[in-house]
């Protein structure tokens, strides 16, 4: 059971709420529905967050800027001997390419599972009018 005031989850057939002290036995409707609309605001903003967190842009240009690094100085080390160390910074952009990309689907995932768990609030919420 929900509590109308604060939308905290107390026991089933508990009189007052836990967190605020608000009277569960009685319904009301206009703190349902702010309750309800603070809950789809805050799915509409992990919702943002997770598409943020799930985009790869970051990672793909630094991956395309390493592999550039490798074709061009590795093309040239015919020509130089220094090229080397381009092939060297090449790696390294791909290999913080690798990390930024591991990292932000952590945070992803993260991100998703908050998500779910506040979509299922929702739902409790809007069937417990």
């Amino acid at each position: 059971m929900f509590c109308q005031n604060c939308g905290k989850k107390n026991p089933n057939g508990a009189a007052f709420c836990n967190y605020c002290g608000a009277n569960l036995t009685k319904k009301s409707s206009p703190t349902i529905a702010r309750n309800i609309q603070l809950k789809e605001n805050e799915i509409r903003l992990l919702q943002k967050k997770f598409n943020d967190e799930a985009s790869h842009r970051e990672a793909v240009i630094l991956a395309i800027g390493g592999f550039l690094a490798i074709v061009i100085f590795g093309y040239a080390s015919t020509i130089s001997a220094g090229a080397g160390i381009g092939v060297i910074v090449g790696l390294g952009a791909l290999y913080q390419a690798w990390k930024l990309d591991n990292s932000r689907l952590k945070a992803a995932n993260e991100t998703e599972i908050k998500l779910k768990a506040a979509e299922a609030e929702l739902e409790k919420m809007k069937h417990a009018q």
